[in-house]
């Protein structure tokens, strides 16, 4: 019941719209990326900051400074900055392959803008 030229347009716009999705979705994961970036960045600076505490071993950890560094608590201190440091190192992984996978994402969505735009640029000068 729909003429040709009704199923192009209808085509024409279907791929407009695909196009426009995947470049919103480009938009996010990039937007996602930049934010977990910058969420690892505060992360670090705040273990580095806590690195100069010591730590009790119960949960949740309590975080204190002592008046008196003797050297049993210094040693306890190089142990506690250590473990703190380690688990800062963890979490910057966990976020870098997060922040890997958001990448991928865009670029796939980039892509798929790109081809849609192509197939759009192809119908048209049809």
């Amino acid at each position: 019941s729909f003429s040709p030229r009704d199923r192009d347009r209808k085509k024409l716009d279907q791929l407009k719209e695909r196009k426009g999705v995947a470049l919103q979705q480009a938009t996010y994961a990039l937007r996602s990326a930049l934010r977990l970036k910058q969420m690892s960045k505060n992360m670090k600076i705040h273990h580095e900051s806590l690195s100069n505490f010591l730590f009790t071993k119960t949960e949740p950890r309590l975080y204190y400074k002592p008046a008196k560094l003797i050297p049993l608590t210094q040693m306890r201190a190089k142990i506690c900055k250590r473990v703190i440091m380690e688990e800062c190192e963890i979490k910057m992984k966990r976020f870098d392959a997060q922040i890997k996978r958001e990448m991928s994402r865009t670029e796939t969505k980039k892509r798929v803008a790109a081809d849609a735009a192509k197939q759009y640029k192809r119908q048209t000068s049809l």
